[in-house]
């Protein structure tokens, strides 16, 4: 299930409880927030382009690493979509947690190219 923020100059004016606890923080920390700072510093200036709130703009999935209230780091993607708002632009951002699916990606090349008895690199990745 997607979480869900609406953005007003990059700041978090709404944030849907499945977001909130995404990012472990409470509804009082999440509004007035910026954004790129649930967003872990080497990845930030990379997603703000992700983040137009021009009214029509639309961004394609980005992948980011989300920082938790509590210093953990997961893997996300985020989409956004910006709109004339009541009281001017803004955008609806979606995000979600893919960590999971990262850590299933990576298994699954690693059982692609090594043999599961002895660990070392098969043919696959030879002729890869």
């Amino acid at each position: 299930m997607p979480a869900v923020a609406v953005l007003r100059k990059g700041r978090i004016g709404w944030a849907s409880p499945a977001l909130r606890r995404m990012f472990a923080l409470e509804a009082s920390d999440a509004l007035g927030k910026p954004f790129l700072e649930l967003v872990a510093a080497e990845d930030r200036e990379a997603l703000a382009h992700a983040l137009d709130e021009t009214p029509g703009a639309t961004s394609p999935p980005s992948a980011f690493r989300g920082s938790r209230a509590d210093g953990s780091v997961f893997d996300g993607e985020l989409s956004c979509a910006a709109f004339e708002l009541p009281g001017g632009p803004g955008a609806v951002v979606a995000a979600r947690d893919v960590s999971e699916q990262r850590r299933a990606e990576i298994r699954l090349a690693e059982l692609a190219f090594h043999d599961p008895l002895t660990e070392l690199p098969n043919r696959a990745l030879f002729f890869d």
